[in-house]
């Protein structure tokens, strides 16, 4: 991406995510007015009906990758322990970790509606 990104040379203004990527983008960019803008979350997520009796299932939410997320790892995990896992994202690591997946595993992909997503969590153990 910095190839790509050395031909965008023309801003004034660098936003980014978290302070470790403000950081990183200082020693590339030599800019040291960056702002960081944290990602919304919606309120929904803070006051959750966590159920008393949570279903027989654990999530895992973000992105499917294995170099950053380890998902691999935790697919492994589970299938060792022979827990059920719901695999809720997308990611270029997905036919790879569908592969090393027992029958335990559900990859349900992305899920939009933040309602949906929240029942999900919401029962998990």
């Amino acid at each position: 991406m910095r190839k790509r990104d050395l031909k965008f040379t023309k801003f004034d203004k660098i936003y980014a995510n978290s302070k470790y990527t403000a950081k990183v983008a200082e020693e590339l960019y030599g800019m040291n007015t960056i702002e960081i803008k944290y990602p919304c979350i919606p309120n929904k997520f803070f006051i959750p009906a966590i159920q008393e009796t949570p279903q027989a299932y654990y999530i895992y939410v973000g992105r499917v990758v294995s170099f950053v997320r380890e998902a691999d790892k935790i697919i492994q995990l589970c299938n060792e322990m022979k827990v059920p896992l719901i695999m809720m994202g997308s990611g270029p690591d997905e036919a790879y970790l569908k592969s090393i997946a027992g029958p335990s595993i559900i990859f349900i992909g992305w899920i939009t509606d933040v309602d949906d997503k929240i029942k999900i969590i919401s029962q998990a153990k």
